[in-house]
Parts: C-alpha cells; sequence; structure tokens
C-alpha cells in the first residue's frame, strides 16, 4: 500500500514538473521574444497567449502616414496563422509565405471575411534572417 502511495505521488510530481517545464519552454521561446521585441503587438494580438495590443500611447513617434492606415485597418489575433488558408496552401510553403510576407514580397487578403483586398504587411520586418526564421516559426506554432 505504501508502494503505490509513494508511486502515485512520484508520478503526480513528475507531470507537475513536465507541465512547468512546458509552460517555462512557450514562456523561453524566441520568437515569442522577437515577437514582443519587435513590438509586432502594436498592432497584433495573441489572446490564446495573453498577449494583448499595446495602448496607443504606445505608438507615438510614429509616421502620421502610418497612424492613419492603422486606424483605417483591422490588424488580426495571430492565432489562426498556422491554419489560414492562403498560408498553407502558398507555393513554397507556410514558412517561406510568412517570411515573404513579413519582407513585403507578397500579398496577404487575410484570413477572416470575404472580399478584403491584397495588401503588403503594414511594417516590414527588420532583423537577421535567423531572427525572422525563429519569429515564423513561432507564429506557426500559435493556436
Amino acid at each position: 500500500m505504501k508502494t503505490m502511495l509513494k508511486n502515485g505521488v512520484t508520478g503526480i510530481l513528475f507531470l507537475g514538473l513536465l507541465g512547468l517545464f512546458s509552460v517555462a519552454n512557450a514562456a523561453d521561446d524566441p520568437g515569442k521574444k522577437i515577437f514582443l521585441d519587435q513590438k509586432c503587438n502594436k498592432c497584433h494580438e495573441i489572446k490564446s497567449l495573453s498577449i494583448a495590443k499595446l495602448p496607443k500611447e504606445a505608438e507615438a513617434g510614429e509616421e502620421a502616414e502610418a497612424e492613419e492606415e492603422a486606424d483605417t485597418l483591422e490588424a488580426p489575433d495571430l492565432k489562426a496563422v498556422a491554419t489560414d488558408d492562403q498560408v498553407q496552401k502558398a507555393a513554397g510553403g507556410a514558412s517561406q509565405y510568412l517570411k515573404d510576407y513579413l519582407q513585403k514580397k507578397v500579398d496577404h487578403t487575410g484570413g477572416e471575411g470575404a472580399n478584403k483586398k491584397p495588401r503588403k504587411h503594414k511594417k516590414l520586418f527588420k532583423g537577421a534572417d535567423a531572427d525572422l526564421t525563429a519569429l515564423v516559426n513561432f507564429l506557426l506554432t500559435v493556436k
């Protein structure tokens, strides 16, 4: 009986530690860090990861044109990037498509809603290729 109890407690502790390790890995994802460092959350949110848009005051210093465009376009929650049809069906694969989109090489119509005008990403990604790869890999895992 004591052995069963010990094994049960050990199993529960192991599963708890495993769960903590998984949460720590999600929090330490280099792509998430890049997402936040590049201030992608000035326009985008990821509700499933509790990443909210930055308040409007945080946008001070942006060009007037960029602010005007931001007011007319609603940037999507990025929870559905991995399942977006245009991303998944892109020639070269989803990863390459997202890299090209963030570098303003291709247009995207957006996920939800019909008849959206194809647009380039509002802001050109500025960073190393390795950072872009990490960001894209992160976005493709968001659910």
